[in-house]
This record gives structure tokens, C-alpha cells and sequence, in this order.
């Protein structure tokens, strides 16, 4: 009766380490728990007036002829600018 206890128990031990390893493996880590903070924080320091939005008049930006000219130099840098052919001297040879 002695030895029919032995792997009973030790089937036991298994069991509970196996379900004792899935539930540490489903714990959140020190990485998730902290996971977009970092972004969220970047993003907060970038607003200059966190209070604008509470302001009754609205923000101006440029005029239309202005914007239509920034927009159109910053379409053109995005266009490969063309480059002259340049002229390959030729080579010839002499046979005799």
C-alpha cells in the first residue's frame, strides 16, 4: 500500500507544478504593465498648451496662398530631379 501512495503524490507534484507554470506564465510582466506608457508620456510633452482647447477663439494658420505654396514645394521634393546626359568619350582602336 506503501508504494501505491508514492506515485500518486508524485503525479501529484506534476500536476500542481504544470498548473503552478501556466498561471506564472499568464501574469502579466513588468514590461506589460508598464506597455504605451512611454508613447503616451511622449506625446504629452509635445503639447506646448494643454489648456488650448478651452479657449473660445480658434487657432489661425497660414493664408491659402501660402499653404498652396508649401504644399506644392513639399510635392516637389518627392519628384526625382533629372540629370543631363553627360557624354562618354569613345574608345576606338587601331588594328593593324
Amino acid at each position: 500500500m506503501g508504494g501505491q501512495l508514492r506515485p500518486l503524490k508524485s503525479k501529484g507534484w506534476l500536476i500542481l507544478g504544470g498548473v503552478l507554470s501556466v498561471i506564472w506564465g499568464c501574469a502579466p510582466s513588468a514590461l506589460e504593465m508598464d506597455y504605451g506608457r512611454s508613447v503616451r508620456n511622449n506625446i504629452a510633452q509635445q503639447v506646448i498648451n494643454p489648456q488650448a482647447g478651452l479657449q473660445p477663439t480658434p487657432t489661425t494658420g497660414l493664408n491659402p496662398q501660402a499653404g498652396e505654396n508649401v504644399l506644392e514645394r513639399y510635392d516637389k521634393s518627392f519628384k526625382e530631379k533629372e540629370i543631363a546626359p553627360t557624354a562618354i568619350p569613345s574608345v576606338t582602336t587601331t588594328t593593324k
